[in-house]
């Protein structure tokens, strides 16, 4: 009874995310032996995932010319990209709240400043992004039978969602501006790296198995399409300002950054150094220890 209690208050909500990937995985096991994909209407030849625009706030360039197999493979790969910039910041949020002192005004300001900028803008954006065009865009361009699968993924982001609001209120339970109760900081502290594991999971399952179905199901036209869409949803500076949290994400990863080279335009790229210090270091100065709030 001790270990079911103690499980009950480390797992509060469902443990829904394994089911997208285990949905997938399921789909791809059925297909084993033969092309997954032989009734797909996108030729072998012609197959390339494009949507990056969306996970890197329109950042990336999809105009180019009919991918090798080795181009279609990295470009596969580089979906996951806005993740990792999300779960990079998520991380910094992370130690931050291990920094904070629940009675030092300064440290509770840092953290909730660092809370509005992770989530209100990072995962915010991310999840209105697949919330109102990625996700019921796929349920128009994709068969029939992948509807379970995205209904089972829309009910997984709506449990990141959910931990990620848990951690608001945490934030927001003090007796005063400048304080937090302990219980309440432990809490934001716990959900904030359930949040963290659990995101990586559903993302790296949907990864594997959801990027050859929009490339063997979706036209490079459609999905440019697509791409010009999110980039309009966004606007000018939230799109700059994911662009160089990505570059931050991979710094140290020569062969992300090679991909980035090859994928994000030379103009972009020639920016980024610009935008970091006029718009991402201010936003950010909170998940370096530089409270934005606290006198």
């Amino acid at each position: 009874p001790a270990a079911a209690d103690a499980a009950g208050r480390l797992s509060p909500l469902p443990t829904l995310l394994p089911r997208t990937a285990e949905r997938w995985q399921e789909r791809w096991n059925q297909l084993r032996g033969r092309d997954p994909f032989s009734d797909a209407p996108v030729p072998p030849a012609e197959r390339a995932f494009l949507i990056n625009g969306w996970r890197w706030c329109g950042a990336y360039n999809s105009a180019c010319a009919v991918p090798s197999k080795s181009t279609r493979h990295h470009r596969a790969r580089s979906r996951r990209r806005h993740h990792l910039s999300v779960v990079y910041e998520l991380r910094r949020f992370i130690r931050c709240l291990h920094e904070t002192c629940a009675d030092a005004p300064a440290s509770v300001c840092r953290a909730r400043d660092s809370y509005l900028y992770v989530w209100g803008f990072s995962w915010e954006a991310l999840h209105m992004i697949e919330g109102t065009l990625f996700i019921p865009w796929l349920r128009d361009q994709l068969p029939a039978r992948y509807r379970p699968e995205l209904r089972q993924l829309e009910r997984d982001l709506s449990d990141l969602w959910s931990h990620g609001e848990r951690i608001g209120r945490d934030l927001r339970a003090g007796e005063s501006p400048g304080a937090l109760r302990p219980a309440s900081l432990e809490s934001a502290r716990r959900h904030a790296e359930r949040l963290e594991a659990r995101a990586v999971r559903v993302y790296a399952g949907t990864e594997r198995s959801l990027v050859p179905c929009v490339a063997a199901h979706v036209s490079r036209r459609e999905q440019e399409r697509f791409n010009s869409r999110v980039l309009s949803r966004l606007g000018l500076i939230p799109a700059r300002l994911h662009l160089v949290g990505f570059a931050e994400a991979i710094a140290g990863n020569a062969a992300e950054r090679r991909l980035f080279r090859e994928q994000v335009p030379a103009v972009a790229r020639m920016m980024l150094p610009r935008w970091k210090r006029a718009l991402y270091e201010p936003r950010t100065a909170c998940l370096r220890g530089e409270s934005l709030t606290a006198e």
